[in-house]
């Protein structure tokens, strides 16, 4: 579910930036979909990898760091949004899940055992 949402996240986004009104109706209700599956499936993955007694721990820290980082992207992606071009933020997000999903894809490895 994690490497299909950011397939089908790429293809909402590209919905969304060269659409008109009714094909907003589809790229939007895509984009939340991939949330949704991004959100389940990272939560499970996490869940996985990490051992029970140090889990707090690490959904803390990257909650923490996760809230900080979503917080610059905003500021960012408004300012390339207002100074450079409305669609450049999109497409920043185009090209940022190509090497989040060939990380997923050769990186991260389902573990044999999971954490109870």
């Amino acid at each position: 579910p994690l490497l299909t949402s950011f397939l089908l996240r790429a293809f909402a986004v590209l919905l969304f930036v060269y659409s008109d009104f009714s094909t907003l109706f589809v790229a939007l209700p895509l984009f939340g979909l991939s949330q949704i599956l991004t959100m389940s499936a990272y939560g499970s993955l996490q869940a996985d990898l990490v051992p029970q007694e140090q889990r707090g721990k690490v959904i803390g820290f990257t909650n923490f760091f996760n809230n900080i980082i979503t917080s610059i992207g905003v500021l960012a992606g408004g300012i390339l949004y207002s100074a450079i071009s409305p669609q450049l933020p999109f497409m920043l997000l185009l090209v940022l899940v190509v090497p989040e999903f060939l990380i997923l894809l050769f990186w991260v490895q389902e573990p044999q055992k999971r954490e109870a």
